[in-house]
């Protein structure tokens, strides 16, 4: 499913990695928006690979975000979902 929306960041963290299923390490990021919608909704979205690592955005700027939806379950049951970024509109 993909979806994309307009949003404000309000919090970026740092630059971070974890490992891949064939043992390489991949830079990670996430970015936390408010929607502009008429209720306003905070989003936190994942950012991988170059995508991470070239995120240019500022607290305070607007962006277009173009989301991936993901969902991982563990091995007890366990469900996730994940709002992965593919594209940003700055």
């Amino acid at each position: 499913m993909r979806y994309d929306f307009l949003g404000v960041v309000t919090t970026i963290s740092d630059l971070t990695s974890f490992t891949n299923s064939k043992g390489e390490s991949v830079p990670k990021r996430m970015v936390l928006l408010t929607t502009e919608e008429r209720v306003p909704q905070s989003v936190s979205v994942e950012l991988i690979g170059d995508m991470a690592q070239n995120f240019r955005g500022q607290v305070g700027q607007r962006i277009t975000v173009f989301l991936n939806f993901r969902a991982h379950q563990t091995e007890d049951g366990r469900s996730f979902n994940h709002l992965s970024a593919w594209r940003i509109d700055y």
